[in-house]
């Protein structure tokens, strides 16, 4: 998981969530999938249009009070945002954390705390199911194909990337996957 950045001057910091069905939200739901440029804040997984998708309130219990608000919001997939529901667990790491990526490391495919003792990191990881579901080998086997497909390209890594993100956008996701594993910092566009 990459650390959710949030923007002090999005169009986001003036809206309400309101309650109702996703349409009374379609706006926010679209200015957070453009600022995500269209990966879930959990998965990183490439948000389609045929993707059932979900502005998500990260803290549950902030939702439909006057502290929910769009440091709280996230658009994610619904399947994750779904399975998520129920296992809220104090302490816990916010996706924003500036300390996020120290405390939570890749390792080929999973994720794990950088120290046992972290418990607000561990209940991250267990409450968004970052090791849930296939991700792990969805992310292995993604790198694994970036790495077949740079060999055959004959490019530097930095021309490959800059290639996909100019010609295959929605190719480009598992973003701190594909930072850690060819140690370069991708700028989405």
């Amino acid at each position: 998981m990459k650390r959710i950045i949030k923007h002090a001057t999005s169009e986001a910091c003036t809206m309400m969530y309101k309650k109702g069905n996703a349409t009374n939200n379609a706006k926010l739901l679209e200015i957070l999938l453009t600022e995500q440029h269209y990966l879930c804040a959990y998965s990183e997984e490439y948000i389609t249009a045929t993707d059932a998708r979900d502005v998500e309130h990260f803290n549950p219990n902030l939702k439909y009070t006057d502290a929910d608000s769009y440091q709280n919001w996230f658009a994610v997939k619904h399947k994750i945002n779904n399975a998520k529901t129920s296992k809220w667990q104090d302490p816990i790491l916010h996706p924003t954390a500036l300390d996020l990526e120290e405390r939570i490391v890749y390792d080929n495919g999973d994720y794990l705390v950088a120290a046992e003792s972290d418990i607000a990191a561990q209940n991250l990881i267990d409450l968004i199911g970052l090791n849930d579901f296939d991700l792990p080998e969805s992310r292995r086997k993604y790198i694994n194909r970036r790495k077949e497909e740079f060999k055959l390209k004959g490019d530097s890594i930095s021309d490959y990337f800059d290639w996909l993100l100019n010609h295959h956008t929605k190719e480009v996701y598992y973003i701190r996957a594909i930072e850690e594993e060819f140690g370069i910092q991708l700028t989405l566009r």
